[in-house]
């Protein structure tokens, strides 16, 4: 019997401090989710460590940098010099504190080459920051020398289990009304009978929850913003 493939995956790509070591890079952590890749920090050597692990450049959809210190985001010039000489066209989103649109801005011009690819820039305050694929990302400031952020993945919560016996046990037949009780409408059948969709679908579970802060002191209202996290 053939296994089902992971829904994602989270790998450790870089988890140093300011200063590399020989075994471990410059922050860099990278969620691959339903075939896209979403990075949380850039540090210098991302794009080696990103092929090391077997990670695919395009698939990169999404980059979230927590603060503008070089060693949460150096490794953005040289990534995006990578991928424009891999001829990407994926259009490519970033997000972080203000002034990371004026540092791309000023990097362009020299990686010497024009980006193949359309770049979105988004500088975030608290709360909801990006959606894609059955999942959301939130933002959180947090106290640093900087401005800076704690990210929160958030999958979308898990639809119930469809519970069959008892709807055939209902009279609820495989069709469209089964579809109409899955998506939390209820039912009205032939007989007249009304079937609500507590009565055959499981309760919905909630989604994977996954919190990446960089560095940061005591934040008032971070421990509420972490609350339900798995990692």
């Amino acid at each position: 019997m053939k296994k089902s493939q992971p829904l994602g995956r989270l790998l450790f790509l870089g988890t140093s401090a300011a200063v590399p070591t020989v075994s471990r890079s410059h922050p860099c952590i990278a969620l691959w989710w339903r075939g896209e890749i979403l990075l949380f920090d850039c540090g210098e050597g991302a794009q080696r460590q990103l092929m090391s692990a077997g990670l695919s450049l395009e698939k990169i959809s999404s980059i979230f940098i927590t603060h503008m210190h070089g060693d949460h985001m150096l490794g953005l010039p040289g990534l995006l010099m990578t991928m424009t000489l891999q001829n990407r066209r994926r259009p490519l989103n970033m997000y972080g504190p203000k002034g990371l649109r004026s540092f791309i801005e000023s990097c362009l011009p020299m990686i010497f080459y024009q980006p193949s690819f359309s770049i979105s820039i988004g500088e975030v305050g608290n709360g909801l920051v990006a959606s894609g694929r059955k999942y959301k990302v939130y933002s959180h400031g947090v106290r640093h020398s900087v401005e800076s952020y704690a990210y929160c993945f958030k999958e979308d919560d898990r639809p119930g289990r469809f519970k069959v016996e008892k709807a055939e046990e209902l009279g609820v037949k495989p069709g469209p009304l089964r579809s109409m009780l899955v998506e939390g409408k209820s039912v009205k059948l032939e007989d007249g009978r009304i079937i609500r969709p507590e009565e055959v679908v499981e309760p919905s579970q909630p989604g994977v929850k996954i919190v990446y802060t960089g560095d940061m002191g005591n934040t008032p209202g971070f421990e509420e913003f972490c609350t339900g996290a798995d990692i």
